[in-house]
């Protein structure tokens, strides 16, 4: 089951969202960036953060700003939730390295179908992982084997 961390202050969102997900994936509910940012010090990472735009104290973007800098959470998808209309905070957004983008009062139907799609994309991630890795093994037993190949030739000279 996958994991999403969901952060925002309001207690009314993190509700819906929790009704919505919990039957498919593993939630954790936060309510503010330095929570969330205090939580992802951990080794329990979510596979997905929903992320709120506008909090008091760290807002989204400065939440999203410290998770692309660092190197063991830049790799987690973010996917921005925001009430405001803003092109401008969107594209910032996708600069820094949203994943997607979501406007509020969010549709259900449109929630579920960016969540399938961050996660069919790290499915196939971690699938293109587990391939380097079986190609790796296998060139180094093909070097292996040349290499062995080589020392039998040189001994028949």
């Amino acid at each position: 089951m996958y994991k999403i961390m969901i952060v925002d202050d309001d207690s009314t969102s993190l509700a819906i969202a929790r009704a919505l997900l919990e039957k498919e994936y593993h939630l954790t509910l936060v309510h503010s960036g330095m929570q969330a940012l205090g939580f992802l010090k951990g080794d329990d990472l979510p596979d997905l953060i929903l992320l709120d735009m506008a909090m008091p104290g760290l807002n989204g973007m400065e939440v999203l700003k410290s998770l692309k800098e660092s190197a063991l959470l830049k790799e987690i998808p973010v996917v921005i939730l925001t009430g405001e209309g803003d092109t401008k905070k969107e594209i910032e957004s996708y600069r820094i390295g949203a994943a997607d983008f979501l406007q509020k009062p969010v549709n259900a139907d449109m929630l579920r179908i960016k969540l399938r799609q961050q996660f069919e994309a790290i499915g196939l991630k971690r699938e293109n992982q587990k391939l380097k890795a079986a190609l790796g093994e296998i060139k180094d037993q093909v070097a292996q084997l040349f290499s062995e190949l080589s020392e039998i030739e040189e001994q028949r000279i």
